[in-house]
Formats: C-alpha cells, structure tokens, sequence
C-alpha cells in the first residue's frame, strides 16, 4: 500500500494491498494500514495484507482496541475496560453517561455509576414524591423537610402547608390554618389559587381576583377584582360616605 489503505474490506474497497511490515504495520477490519491494538488484535485485523496479533487475548484480559463485554462490538470477547473506564451495552469503553449509567452499563467488565436510589431513598437531589419533579421517583425528604405538591424538599409554608405537602415522602404542617387565618403561602380568598380557603392576607397585602397576596395595582385594585374581606384593597367606595340632604327655610317679612 502506497496511501495507508488495504485489504478487500470498507475503506480497502477490494484493492488487496498489503500493509508494508516496517514498524509492524497491520491492515485492520476497516481497511487501514496501524500499528495498535484496534490494528494488530486478532478480532480486528485481515491477516492477510499484513502483520497480526499471534494470539487472541483471553476473556478477562484490558481491552486492546476499546470494545469490551459480551453483547454489540463486544461480540463476547470478554474484554475488560481500563481502571476507570466503563463498558456500554454496545460493548465500548468509555467514561461518559452513555456508557456508566446503570441502565447502559456492563458492570462485569468496567466500572458504572452507582444505581439510582430506590423508592422510599432519601432524596439525593431535591426531588421528591409520586408528582411534578418527584416524576415518580418516590424518594423521600431528608428529616425535618417537606415534599411539596410540586416534587421538591424544603422547610417554607410552600412546602409544608397541608394543602400543598406531600405527607408520604417528608414532613408536612398537622393542622390547616381556618378559614380567617393568616395566609402561610401568599394564597388567599375564595376564587383562584385561594381555592375557597378563606386565609387572609397579611397586614398590608391585597388579595388579588386570583387568590394571590400582593401590594401591587394587580392585587390591591377593587376594578380589578381585588377580594376586599381577605386583605387591603384601594378605591373601595365605603357606605359611610354618602352624604344627608340639608333644608333651610327662609321668612319673608310681611
């Protein structure tokens, strides 16, 4: 071969050269004239047009050429990965998820991440419960947080407020504040996220149309829907302010 090409397969594309055996050239399964392992292995070399490997290496031997394992370009040699590498269902080596999660890795023949923790684990990352970012992980809520209803551990009122907590995976608030209570979670009122709770906002919040607590127009604003029994609003028109009708009588002097 004058341009690295050889052999009657892939890149050789049937020309029949042969790799010149100076410095140990091996013509490989794709057609290329090398020297390494993923040239000279038994597995991947055309004997033929050059020089090869003498002797398969043995199950349990470090890989020569990166595939590993017994299933895809594994092709059952047995072939374990370098310290610190992982074998992928595909039979490759490598160091990348594609290749170390437990879901696509042989842990025979190379190292894999550590699998995913079981229903009922402490939560590794925040998430939580059977909802939302929980995504049915079912990991529990380290002691003394909450699941809230939107799959994350915490410890605020948005995470532990009956109405929101999921109890299974953490802790949550025992008891619901009654209707009249001080909001624990900015919602309030009878419509929208206040959902007929009746909380009330704190001292100097609006409760908006939408059973949010706030102080901006959104919230405080009576044309805007502003729920005047569960927080401040402005441009309420009180009763107390209509005014009485006066008389006065006049005398003519005859």
């Amino acid at each position: 071969s004058l341009n690295g090409l050889c052999g009657n397969i892939n890149a050789g594309n049937n020309l029949g050269w042969t790799c010149p055996p100076n410095g140990g050239r091996c013509c490989s399964k794709y057609g290329h004239c090398g020297s390494g392992a993923s040239y000279c292995a038994p597995n991947v070399c055309q004997p033929a047009f050059g020089l090869s490997l003498a002797t398969p290496l043995a199950r349990g031997s470090i890989s020569p050429d990166r595939t590993c394992g017994d299933v895809g370009k594994g092709n059952n040699n047995g072939y374990i990965c370098k310290p610190g590498q992982c074998c992928s269902k595909y039979g490759n080596c490598g160091t990348a998820s594609d290749y170390c999660a437990p879901s696509v890795c042989q842990s025979a023949f190379g190292i894999c991440d550590d699998a995913a923790p079981t229903r009922g684990s402490i939560s590794p990352d925040r998430t939580c419960g059977d909802v939302y970012k929980g995504n049915n992980n079912g990991w529990v809520c380290k002691t003394g947080q909450c699941c809230s209803r939107f799959g994350n551990c915490g410890t605020t009122a948005d995470y532990c407020a009956p109405s929101v907590c999921q109890s299974a995976f953490g802790t949550c608030d025992t008891t619901a504040p009654t209707r009249g209570s001080v909001s624990p979670d900015g919602t309030c009122g009878d419509v929208g996220k206040g959902n007929n709770n009746g909380w009330v906002c704190k001292t100097g919040l609006c409760c908006s149309k939408y059973g949010n607590c706030g102080t901006t127009d959104s919230y405080c604003s009576a044309s805007l829907g502003c729920q005047s029994a569960f927080g401040s609003c402005t441009g309420v028109v009180s009763s107390s302010n209509s005014a009485s009708p006066t008389t006065s009588t006049q005398s003519s002097s005859p």
